[in-house]
């Protein structure tokens, strides 16, 4: 008796038929004579939202397995398989999102419909189905892979292969782009010494290249058969599947040396260049010199092909100005070429030329290059050295004996210069000081007129006023006089100015000087007051 457990199941042989039939769990088992356990296994469970795949499945109407068929059953279920069954993958159902899509291959020739069309298709045909969708494949389809949506920014690509006709296109942004069913992404391979000169990564990448370029940048772009097209910067240029750079191999050092920069991008211009090289005089002296050149492209966007033309300019113009000063300084001395050495090279090497920069014609002072249309206008001494020690020891002892000279004369210069200044300076004061004094005096004149007009316009206010107070006195006495007359005049009409009347004359008639008389006045007085 044999007894399997929840979950499991056996494989029973029937020696007598071959047939073999399965039993599941949990249950006992009492096996006949002529049958034997060949295997236990546990269920397969097929979760909710998976499907399985089985190979070789078993067909219960014809009791045998399929081989080299195919079955899908979707979950939820608890799978016992026959003999000979064999999943294949148990997969999530596909749920695609709109920026999705699957990628399917069919196995066998059959009709489909694609975006609402029906499709002829035969074995091995790829397609594809977009989401938003939940996909769950039959038996004839096999899925490939889940395509998602890359999404490429302004001013940036990729490249994208035909795996039908190997053809190559670059896709560009801005965009969300999703893979068609027979596309690939395709990483573009480069030389090294376009990785270098365009610094790029070791690896190649499906990313397409941006090449940005500067002002008075220019860069050579190489199709498929090789022919050159010339970028102008400033822009951004995207390179596509087939194209390429042409690439310099730039001398640099100080001497010279050959092949050290790979350069794809390279300037018109103005730029400078420094390089380092020996010269022997007149008078066999030899010298050790640093020269620092300004060169520059005379080209437009129209002939910027010429700056090109050859793979090192850098080493071309150096090598050919070196053996030019080479040459220069052997026609003079040591004193000679030492003191003046710019003066000779712009002297004897510059020459002035007529260049045609597109459709204009210019005139140009320096050592042109009219192969490359490249112009040298400037050349300056960094340093100048004997080679030979004691030579350059005595040098030094004479630079420093001119120094102390020059340094003397400027001292003198400048004591005299400020002795002068001083002197200026004490006249510029003495003519200040003759403007202030007479400025003093000026104003002294100009105070004594305004304290005279002033004082005679006191005396003037002060006499108005006297003379309208004595014409006030005189006006108020005359008043008081003619109120004193009123008032006898309206005294003397009274009782008592009768009687004093009669009392005067009879004074003057009797002129009796020893007789008094007396008045009463206070009346009088008062009287003449009210």
């Amino acid at each position: 008796m044999n007894v399997l457990n929840p979950n499991t199941y056996v494989h029973i042989l029937d020696n007598d038929s071959g047939v073999v039939k399965i039993e599941i769990g949990p249950k006992r088992i009492a096996l006949r004579a002529n049958e034997a356990i060949i295997n236990t296994q546990n269920l397969s469970i097929i979760k909710e939202g998976q499907y399985v795949i089985i190979k070789n499945p078993y067909d219960y109407e014809e009791e045998r397995n399929l081989m080299g068929e195919r079955r899908v059953i979707e979950g939820p279920k608890a799978l016992a398989l026959h003999r000979n069954e064999v999943i294949e993958a148990i997969t999530d159902v596909h749920i695609l999102k709109p920026n999705q899509a699957l990628r399917l291959r069919c196995l066998v020739d059959k009709k489909i419909e694609i975006d609402g069309k029906e499709v002829d298709l035969k074995a091995g045909d790829v397609y594809q189905i977009k989401g938003p969708a939940r996909f769950i494949p039959d038996k004839d389809t096999e899925v490939m892979k889940t395509v998602n949506a890359i999404m490429i920014n302004e001013n940036e690509g990729i490249y994208v292969q035909d795996t039908e006709t190997s053809e190559k296109k670059l896709v560009k942004g801005p965009a969300c782009y999703i893979l068609k069913a027979t596309e690939e992404l395709y990483y573009k391979q480069y030389t090294d010494m376009e990785k270098t000169a365009l610094g790029l990564p070791t690896s190649s990448d499906y990313m397409a290249t941006v090449i940005r370029l500067e002002k008075k940048q220019v860069v050579c772009v190489l199709d498929a058969e090789r022919n050159e097209r010339i970028i102008n910067g400033p822009t951004s240029y995207i390179l596509s599947p087939e194209e390429h750079v042409k690439c310099l191999w730039l001398s640099a050092g100080k001497p010279k040396q050959i092949k050290q920069i790979k350069a794809a991008k390279i300037m018109r211009g103005p730029d400078f260049v420094s390089d380092s090289f020996r010269v022997s005089t007149k008078d066999n002296a030899e010298l050790s010199i640093l020269l620092t050149y300004k060169w520059e492209f005379l080209v437009d966007e129209s002939d910027s092909h010429v700056m090109f033309r050859m793979l090192d300019f850098i080493g071309y113009i150096c090598a050919t100005l070196m053996s030019r000063v080479r040459e220069l300084a052997a026609l003079f001395t040591f004193e000679e070429f030492h003191s003046g050495t710019v003066s000779l090279i712009r002297k004897h090497l510059f020459n002035e030329s007529k260049v045609n920069v597109g459709n204009e014609e210019k005139s140009v002072l320096g050592i042109y290059f009219d192969e490359i249309k490249l112009l040298v206008s400037e050349i300056d001494v960094k340093s100048i050295s004997p080679v030979n020690n004691q030579i350059n020891d005595l040098l030094n002892q004479s630079i420093k004996s001119n120094m102390r000279i020059v340094c003397n004369k400027m001292e003198t210069e400048a004591s005299r210069e400020a002795q002068k200044e001083q002197l200026k300076a004490e006249a510029e004061i003495q003519k200040l000081r003759e403007e202030l004094i007479g400025i003093e005096n000026e104003n002294l004149q100009v105070e004594k007129v305004e304290e005279a007009k002033i004082d005679s316009q006191v005396t003037y206010e002060t006499t108005k006023a006297n003379i309208e107070v004595q014409n006030y006195i005189k006006s108020t006495d005359a008043q008081i006089e003619l109120s004193y007359m009123k008032g006898m005049i309206e005294l003397l009409s009274t009782e008592q100015g009768r009687k004093y009347m009669e009392l005067k004359k009879a004074e003057m008639a009797s002129n009796i000087p020893d007789q008094v008389w007396y008045l009463n006045n206070e009346k009088i007085h008062s009287s003449l007051f009210q």
